[in-house]
């Protein structure tokens, strides 16, 4: 996670994405062990993040489950930018 950690760092920090809305898929909620969003939230310190509006959404692509709701932020929130 530290990896990931600092390229999300990176990439939120660059100007061409100053006004981006970020949604993080916490994906593979169906595996076991797996970390819950709270748990990927707290590893990147999305908490920190200020400069942008952001979601964690949890989700399985096998089932489906919690990718339309990270859609359905994702979309309302590019309509008030």
């Amino acid at each position: 996670m530290p990896t990931v950690k600092a390229e999300l760092a990176a990439i939120t920090a660059h100007e061409d994405l100053a006004n981006a809305v970020l949604l993080i898929l916490a994906n593979k909620q169906d595996a076991e062990g797996a970390m819950t969003a709270a748990e990927v939230s707290t590893a990147l310190s999305l908490h920190a993040n200020k400069q942008h509006d952001w979601q964690i959404q949890a989700c399985c692509a096998l089932t489906g489950d919690g990718l339309f709701e990270g859609l359905d932020w994702i979309i309302h929130n590019l309509r008030q930018k």
